[in-house]
């Protein structure tokens, strides 16, 4: 289930695994027939690609997500933006308002198969990390004054995504996502070309913990312009090396001004997600 906004594509290993498309009803003038029918062309496989996800979108409200899950089936994105945060201040709340509107307010509701994915269990308040909200208010703070340092050192690294994602981003970190200690380089390695033969695929979700453990929630983050807040959450909370930054927008860095799938944090491109 998606919690957050996106602009596009969810690219993984080169290829789309969704697409996102203004659904009827929201702000755009579609209707329910064409969406329809994009989301059965994304079902349907196309040349050597497979069958993708739907994510209807464009002003979508919690309150239409039992109608969009009973008319596009479980298998689609549901990609609520700025509507779940209309529903109040405590972000923990609403993604758990978000759960319930789908259906997903237990495990008792997912299929067999869905049981044994760790990243689809519903976590509990015990589960969760246990900073203040006043720890999370101090890392937020230093987030927006670190990047504002590094916007002006460097003319440039997107002021405005910090003072919009700073509070997001701590909460996530401090208070609902479970994560292991960092297997990453606390000074990331430089980049070693696209991938291809004989240059593997690398990312950045080891700063989040070891990728492989199935216990662990996973961040795919990838709105591109946001990245110098994230490397700053991460020098924050001691996931990430403050040299790092020596390297910050420069030819042949993994700390790019416009974050990619192998930079610090990252998992993907084009969309934000916290799944469960």
């Amino acid at each position: 289930m998606l919690l957050y906004h996106s602009l596009s594509f969810c690219f993984v290993h080169a290829y789309p695994k969704a697409v996102i498309f203004a659904n009827a009803g929201g702000r755009f003038q579609f209707t329910n027939e064409e969406c329809q029918e994009v989301a059965e062309g994304c079902r349907r496989p196309l040349g050597r690609f497979d069958p993708i996800l739907p994510a209807p979108s464009g002003g979508m409200k919690v309150d239409r997500v039992p109608e969009m899950r009973k008319s596009f089936g479980d298998d689609t994105l549901f990609l609520i933006g700025g509507d779940l945060f209309k529903q109040g201040p405590d972000l923990e709340e609403d993604a758990r308002l978000f759960l319930n509107s789908a259906g997903r307010n237990s495990v008792n509701n997912v299929s067999d198969d869905e049981k044994d994915m760790s990243s689809l269990e519903i976590i509990t308040t015990q589960d969760m990390a246990s900073s203040s909200i006043e720890e999370v208010e101090r890392v937020a703070n230093a987030v927006r004054r670190r990047v504002l340092e590094y916007t002006l050192m460097n003319n440039g690294g997107y002021l405005s995504q910090a003072c919009s994602s700073a509070e997001i981003l701590a909460t996530l970190y401090l208070r609902s996502l479970r994560l292991g200690p960092s297997v990453a380089a606390s000074i990331p390695s430089p980049f070693r070309g696209s991938p291809g033969p004989g240059v593997d695929t690398i990312t950045g979700e080891g700063h989040n913990g070891d990728p492989t453990d199935p216990k662990l929630d996973r961040l795919i983050f990838s709105p591109v312009h946001y990245a110098l807040p994230l490397y700053s959450l991460l020098v924050e909370i001691g996931r990430l090396d403050i040299k790092a930054f020596e390297s910050y927008n420069k030819d042949g860095s993994t700390v790019e001004l416009i974050g990619a799938e192998h930079s610090p944090g990252r998992k993907s491109w084009h969309i934000m997600c916290f799944f469960f």
